[in-house]
C-alpha cells in the first residue's frame, strides 16, 4: 500500500443512466417490484455485484452489499487459504483507511477488530 491507489475505469461506479438521481423508493413508485438486483438498472451497482460473485455468491445476494459513493473496497484471498476469495475492507470510506492499512503488518485488514 505505499503506492497511490488507482482508479480502474472497468471497474468504477457507472452512470445509471435513466434511473441516475433517483432513489430506489422512486424507482419503485414507477415499478413496485424492482430490484436492481433482479431487474438490473443500467450500467448501475457493479461495486456491489462484483462484491458477491467475488464470493461465490448468486448475483441476487449483491443486495447484502451496499456500497456508498468514493469509498474503498479491497478483495482479496485469506491468507491461510490462498484459493478463499475474502473481502478484506468493504465500503470504507475515511481517509484513515489509508493509515491502517499501511499499517498492518501484512497489509491485510482484520474487519471484526477494525474501527472504520
Amino acid at each position: 500500500m505505499d503506492k497511490v491507489p488507482e482508479i480502474e475505469p472497468d471497474l468504477a461506479e457507472w452512470d445509471y443512466d435513466d434511473y441516475e438521481g433517483k432513489r430506489s423508493v422512486d424507482i419503485c413508485k414507477e415499478r413496485p417490484d424492482w430490484n436492481v438486483f433482479q431487474d438490473g438498472c443500467p450500467h448501475g451497482q457493479f461495486g456491489s455485484v462484483l462484491a458477491a460473485r467475488w464470493i461465490g455468491l448468486p448475483l441476487v445476494e449483491a443486495r447484502h452489499f451496499p456500497l456508498g459513493t468514493a469509498s474503498l473496497s479491497i478483495f482479496s484471498f485469506n491468507p491461510d487459504h490462498s484459493d478463499v476469495p475474502v473481502i478484506d475492507l468493504w465500503n470504507a470510506a475515511s481517509h484513515n483507511i489509508f493509515t491502517k492499512v499501511s499499517s498492518s503488518p501484512t497489509g491485510y485488514v482484520d474487519a471484526e477488530h477494525s474501527s472504520f
